[in-house]
């Protein structure tokens, strides 16, 4: 009885799929900045109890009218998300979008007290955040990430500003989540770095440069290209060090809305689409990011 089940509900996706897949091969945008302002204007009015029933009025894929009622009793969309208030995601659609096998670059850290409490303070995560950023800054990952910023630099000229989608709660109850640590101190070693190839407007620096050049080699202080920060699963501690270091977090899914042709976004290991809603709302200047692999195929046990 299971197996015809599962053969129905193959057989449904598989008519979803293909008829997404046509869709897409039309050129048919499966996301526009329009539909998700809209949705992100209404979770803002859920967050503050002030969306009518409760209800999530969208746009579908295929161009219907659905609405959603946002049940915080019921069970989360994604098993990952059990620990997360799931109405803190814009979770409306998921699309697995198929691709080679990922090219995954371990990077291991020294081992770290992964039990220094229960529950981590904001301090103690903090510690911990800057002891494996340390490690980050000191292994050749770093390196080559600076040699490849620099011979890129005419390309990185006109970032104005990072965005972060999807890097993931910086630990779990006692247990520190060393990939997302990582992946958040290479976001601030792209704003760092990509801050300080920033040149100030010769116009203005070469009138100052004939009076008091040595001065202001000294005093121009280069302001940190802006930096964003997007994932349901932030817990409060996660917002509080990540202000700490200059990240502004955004619910989602507003970050999308920040993504423009003056953006560099970061997300690595995203379990949504990403890539594929950046690529119908905006054409960023770079996107970092595993490649991608079919989740479903004939390898995905491999892996």
């Amino acid at each position: 009885m299971a197996g015809k089940q599962n053969q129905k509900d193959d057989a449904e996706v598989e008519v979803v799929s293909n008829g997404i897949v046509e869709m897409y091969n039309r050129g048919t945008r499966l996301f526009t900045k329009d539909t998700i302002r809209h949705i992100a204007e209404q979770l803002e009015k859920y967050r503050d109890n002030k969306l009518e029933n409760n209800k999530l009025h969208f746009t579908n894929m295929k161009g219907e009218d659905v609405e959603v009622i946002l049940d915080p009793s019921k069970p989360p969309v994604w098993e990952d998300m059990n620990t997360v208030d799931p109405q803190k995601a814009c979770l409306a659609i998921g699309v697995t979008w198929p691709g080679p096998h990922p090219v995954l670059h371990h990077h291991r850290l020294p081992s770290i007290d992964e039990t220094l409490s229960n529950t981590f303070s904001r301090a103690e995560l903090g510690q911990v955040f800057d002891h494996v950023r340390q490690q980050w800054e000191a292994s050749e990952q770093y390196v080559r990430l600076k040699k490849l910023l620099k011979s890129r630099k005419a390309q990185l000229a006109n970032v104005k500003k990072i965005v972060a989608v999807a890097l993931g709660t910086l630990a779990n109850g006692s247990k520190v989540s060393r990939p997302s640590i990582v992946q958040h101190a290479l976001t601030l070693s792209l704003q760092q770095m990509l801050s300080k190839m920033k040149t100030p407007d010769n116009r203005i620096v070469g009138i100052f440069q004939s009076i008091r050049d040595s001065v202001l080699r000294n005093k121009i202080v280069k302001t940190p290209i802006p930096c964003f920060a997007q994932d349901p699963a932030y817990l409060p501690r996660d917002k509080a060090v990540l202000a700490e270091l200059g990240i502004t977090f955004l619910e989602d899914p507003w970050a999308f809305l920040e993504v423009d042709d003056t953006s560099l976004v970061v997300s690595v290991d995203p379990n949504i689409p990403v890539r594929q809603i950046i690529a119908d709302i905006a054409r960023p200047v770079a996107i970092i990011q595993h490649k991608m692999m079919e989740m479903n195929g004939p390898d995905a046990s491999a892996w």
